[in-house]
């Protein structure tokens, strides 16, 4: 892989090594997890790019902190359509950034196959659309709302996201957090 960009089996900078995948806690056999008591939280973009590029400015400091939620127990699920977004990201970075194709397919895999994705319904993309309304939020702010009604929709707790202000409108609602 290019870029600086690379899944973790065994290496260092991504999320298998660190064990942010669903399933991956190693809890010992016998033990009784009540999930519904599971903290969730949800990694917008920005975390998940930043996660899994050891060039990025936020490299260490998101996966310092995908780690320690995933040792205080919380439980990592995503968006969809973040899913995806990174694939556009990963795909179309400027110069030595960018991944092939293939590369970006295989390494969105290798960290997150087994982590909830969460997809809004036809009903809930019109509900995201009139909620854009009712906030006065228009362009790019939409995928922000997207994000935020899948986090709702899934009971997260808290938005990990490196644009903490795009997610303004909904800090009454739900908690908007920068890895520190």
């Amino acid at each position: 892989m290019a870029g600086g960009c690379r899944a973790h089996r065994g290496a260092t900078p991504g999320l298998d090594a660190i064990g942010c995948r669903r399933g991956s806690r190693g809890y010992p056999r016998g033990d009784i997890v009540d999930v519904r008591r599971v903290t969730r939280y949800l990694c917008d973009t920005s975390g998940l790019v930043a996660a899994v590029c050891t060039w990025h400015e936020h490299h260490d400091r998101t996966r310092i902190e995908l780690q320690r939620r995933t040792d205080a127990g919380e439980e990592l699920v995503l968006a969809a359509h973040s899913l995806v977004e990174t694939y556009a990201v990963l795909t179309r970075l400027p110069g030595q950034g960018r991944l092939r194709i293939d590369d970006a397919i295989a390494l969105i895999e290798a960290n997150w196959r087994d982590t909830t994705l969460v997809h809004l319904t036809p009903t809930e993309t019109w509900g995201a659309l009139h909620q854009a309304r009712r906030r006065s939020l228009a362009g790019g702010q939409m995928y922000d709302v997207l994000v935020a009604m899948a986090a709702l929709k899934a009971g997260a707790s808290t938005i990990l996201t490196w644009n903490v202000r795009h997610f303004a409108a909904f800090t009454d609602e739900i908690r908007v957090d920068a890895p520190p």
